[in-house]
């Protein structure tokens, strides 16, 4: 099967849904970002990308040129909150996108709640949820052993209000001894996105009060680098339909590392009832910290459980089932 990968290499979605999968599927791929003359001409079954790509603009002569089945990736909704500060963005690529999943031969999906978001599109829809190659490249377990209990969490200035839920009870959690914070992904492109990384350093660690690192943005090749420096991880996600459009990858990043979770008990952090310690109330932030701060045997269970639980979301079990439907679409008659 040839498939060509359509991607930018620093996007994380790209990383995640096209060119990391297919990177492990056996057999001829092509993966790039810049469609250079000839490419199209070259024998291709499938052609891959998430969301947008520079082909888009007119899919139906590409099908034409190559005879390929067109397969368009979404891993979160495509319509961001008024508060998002992508939304003016994604006002302008809505139409392009939707037009993309209306054309497409084949949409795959995380979940079944992205699904169904698809369905008055297109029919044709997998769900084909994120994988990670355990034990591989950046998925090992290795992590950087420390003096302290670190609270770790990682991730975009999307968040900034998602860790404001942790403002309140990381004041409480600062009375406990031998905890830091580490928190990742810190990088800034101007004085917005500054205030906004600056306000979830201060949320994450009670103004500064507790010590630890923030970690600056690495590429997505590296990014694990950052959860060796976890002993658990903290999760808080607001209740709302956007976040319920994401998927579970948190998860399986802690996963790789046996690392435990404490989050928000919304979805998707509800998909596939994860061994994690679900937060119903502020207060139990504090609770589900300080019982794994005071018994590290129980944060050694967890992290051991997640693992398991998470060898259902393996690179190779989830690859077998992407190529069957892959090769299901390309016997389809044209």
């Amino acid at each position: 099967m040839r498939i060509l990968g359509l991607s930018d290499r620093e996007s994380g979605c790209g990383y995640h849904r096209v060119w990391n999968p297919l990177g492990y599927i056996p057999g001829t791929r092509y993966i790039t970002n810049d469609i250079q003359e000839g490419v199209l001409e070259q024998g291709w079954d499938i052609i891959l990308f998430n969301r947008i790509a520079g082909i888009d603009h007119d899919l139906e002569n590409v099908r034409n040129i190559t005879g390929a089945k067109i397969v368009v990736d979404l891993d979160d909704d495509w319509v961001l909150p008024p508060a998002h500060l992508n939304y003016e963005l994604y006002v302008e690529l809505r139409q392009r996108i939707e037009n993309n999943i209306r054309n497409a031969d084949l949409v795959t999906v995380t979940h079944d709640r992205l699904a169904d978001r698809c369905y008055q599109f297109n029919r044709n829809v997998e769900v084909i949820p994120n994988a990670i190659q355990f034990g591989q490249d950046q998925y090992t377990e290795e992590r950087i052993e420390s003096d302290s209990f670190r609270l770790f969490w990682a991730g975009g200035i999307s968040h900034v209000n998602d860790m404001e839920i942790l403002r309140y009870p990381m004041k409480r959690i600062s009375s406990l001894k031998g905890i830091s914070t580490v928190i990742g992904g810190y990088a800034y492109s101007n004085e917005v996105t500054k205030q906004c990384w600056d306000r979830m350093v201060s949320s994450f660690t009670c103004s500064l009060k507790i010590p630890g690192l923030v970690l600056p943005s690495l590429p997505v090749t590296e990014y694990m680098n950052h959860f060796n420096h976890a002993d658990c991880l903290l999760l808080p996600l607001e209740d709302s339909k956007w976040h319920t459009m994401k998927s579970n990858l948190k998860l399986l990043e802690a996963a790789a590392k046996k690392i435990p979770v404490i989050c928000s008990k919304v979805n998707p952090y509800l998909d596939f009832n994860p061994p994690v310690f679900y937060v119903e109330r502020q207060g139990d932030w504090y609770k589900y910290v300080n019982l794994i701060l005071n018994d590290r045997n129980a944060a050694t269970e967890m992290g051991n459980r997640l693992y398991e639980w998470a060898q259902q979301f393996s690179m190779k079990k989830v690859n077998e089932y992407r190529l069957k439907c892959f090769q299901s679409l390309i016997n389809q008659k044209k």
